[in-house]
């Protein structure tokens, strides 16, 4: 439902249009001097129009409001710096609308002392939400596709880029890689790759000697591994870890495949995945190696290393893989070693979820209600799928089980942040025992209720969530 206010906006917005459209000049006049006097955003607005004609002092303006924010001392705190990255954002989309058409130039040197400015911004804000990163990375993808337009600098776009890029302190400049396609064609991309594999391999000679490897060489790692994916280049990627790390560990390898596979590159995934892993990551391997035999429509093999997986872990997301890998005609075997896994699989949640998976929604119900006890009402982003699953089957008794574990977690941990949930999860359960009036071996509805304000009667918090809704 839209607020009061948008209800209000989005009819007074055509009026309005229409009333300007049957201003005279004179009236118009004065409204703007009048708003200009009382409202600074209005008259920085007309300030920047009377200069649009003159480009140089347009962004003598734009970096005087940059320069301010960069020397104020004031910390924004959490409250105020969503209000205060949209501040900074909005400047860059005027800089971007006004200035860039007029003078490319003058619009990329802006951009770029933006890009400059990042720690002032980073040390004197509370970053929780991520917002100044997000105006750091829209001022990279800008200060790229303006560079595009402009002339190179004496020593070329790659030393410049690469310079902005070396003094990235917080992470937050990686489009200048990522999207430097923006900028420079395939034969300076590969230069520049070059440069920082000469980089790593300096930092490597240096580590020698010091038997550490310096920050400089996973910080050139990085850059390479965004330029690979702006090259689409996996081997990129693989050259760059195996300047440092001849040989890769388990999580090197996964983001090998796991690139070749993004780029449709399965052959030269598979050589990757030769032999076991440590323990911790063989189900990782299995996984990718399935994914590799899927890609080159090696199905027979790609199934049976998901069967051996389901066999493994017991766990939904297996059986459905190897299901899903299986012609049609092949699927009923699939189900029944599912079936025969819920009848002896402890997790009750896997358990219900696998016989749903299967058809068998009424087995499930009964399952969940039966062994209520065992389920665990903390697996929150589990049980409440479960139980809106079960509820669309038509399974009533055990969404109940469902949403009754959930609530009495809440309730038993005194867990006041969810107590909102929990107010939704009572006002579920009294929906649901209309729609099965006999909710036995759980027991009534009333009788729940009943136990819950002997136990928690005192949770006035909770008590007050329930009668709001």
């Amino acid at each position: 439902m839209p607020s009061d206010n948008a209800t209000m906006t989005e009819p007074d917005t055509g009026e309005i249009a229409k009333l300007i459209e049957q201003l005279d000049e004179r009236t118009l006049k004065d409204l703007l001097v009048e708003l200009a006097r009382s409202h600074e955003t209005v008259r920085e607005r007309l300030e920047r129009l009377r200069l649009s004609a003159q480009p140089r002092k347009l962004a003598a303006a734009f970096r005087a409001k940059l320069t301010a924010w960069r020397r104020s001392r004031r910390y924004v705190d959490y409250r105020q710096s969503h209000a205060f990255g949209a501040e900074l954002e909005n400047w860059l989309f005027q800089v971007d609308r006004e200035l860039r058409p007029r003078d490319p130039a003058l619009a990329l040197d802006l951009f770029e002392a933006m890009i400059s400015s990042d720690a002032s911004f980073f040390e004197r804000a509370d970053e929780s939400d991520g917002s100044i990163g997000d105006v750091i990375r829209t001022a990279c993808k800008l200060w790229l596709a303006t560079a595009a337009r402009c002339e190179p600098p004496p020593s070329g776009w790659i030393e410049r880029l690469r310079q902005l890029v070396q003094r990235d302190d917080y992470g937050a400049r990686e489009p200048l890689l990522r999207d430097a396609n923006l900028l420079l064609d395939e034969r300076q991309l590969r230069e520049l790759v070059a440069r920082f594999e000469v980089d790593i391999d300096e930092g490597v000679r240096s580590g020698a000697a010091a038997r550490s490897l310096p920050p400089s060489v996973f910080m050139a790692s990085g850059s390479l591994r965004m330029l690979a994916e702006a090259l689409r280049d996996p081997d990129i990627e693989v050259r760059s870890v195996l300047r440092y790390s001849p040989v890769p560990n388990a999580l090197q390898k996964a983001g090998f495949v796991s690139f070749y596979l993004d780029c449709g590159r399965p052959a030269d995934a598979l050589s990757w995945l030769d032999g076991p892993w440590d323990s911790h990551h063989e189900g990782t391997r299995l996984r990718l190696l399935a994914q590799t035999f899927a890609a080159l429509q090696r199905t027979d093999e790609c199934a049976a290393i998901r069967q051996q997986l389901f066999e493994s872990t017991g766990s939904v997301e297996d059986f459905l893989a190897w299901r899903d890998s299986l012609p049609e005609e092949s699927r009923s075997t699939a189900e029944a070693l599912a079936r025969q896994r819920a009848d002896t699989e402890p997790d009750l949640i896997t358990a219900a979820r696998l016989l749903l998976e299967i058809g068998e929604a009424t087995a499930a119900e009964f399952l969940v209600a039966a062994r209520f006890g065992d389920i665990d009402g903390g697996s929150y982003a589990q049980l409440v799928p479960l139980a809106e699953a079960l509820e669309a089957r038509h399974c009533p008794l055990g969404a109940t089980a469902c949403y009754r574990a959930l609530l009495l977690a809440i309730l038993d941990r005194a867990y006041a942040k969810a107590y909102g949930h929990g107010a939704r999860y009572f006002a579920k359960l009294r929906q649901l025992t209309r729609d099965v009036p006999n909710l036995e071996p759980l027991g009534s509805h009333d009788a729940f209720e009943a136990g819950l304000k002997a136990k928690h009667g005192r949770k006035v918090a909770f008590w007050a969530q329930v009668k709001a809704l």
